[in-house]
């Protein structure tokens, strides 16, 4: 009951949808962030957030994923997986 859902972004996956009765029942409310256009507007304020965020991994708070590496001659293939949204996190080509 009551609760906020933020949606940030699709960057991999399918898109999620959100049953709207139960946005309505269970009285939450939905807030949707473009976050590269407001990071474009307020620089000053990405850069205190980006701090942020480095300093929770720096103190082992955030554990970001690595990112894979495939070789450069599976470039073709990379792209295909990025454009059919099948990577997760990122991808590295290497030489």
């Amino acid at each position: 009951m009551f609760g906020r859902l933020v949606v940030i972004g699709f960057a991999a996956g399918s898109i999620a949808s959100l049953p709207a009765n139960q946005v309505l029942l269970k009285n939450r409310t939905v807030v949707g962030v473009d976050w590269g256009a407001w990071a474009m507007q307020h620089p000053a304020g990405q850069a205190v957030v980006l701090d942020e965020v480095l300093d929770a991994v720096r103190r082992g708070d955030l554990h970001p994923v690595a990112p894979a590496e495939r070789p450069l001659a599976e470039a073709g293939a990379v792209l295909r997986d990025l454009l059919e949204r099948r990577l997760q996190g990122k991808t590295v080509l290497v030489p």
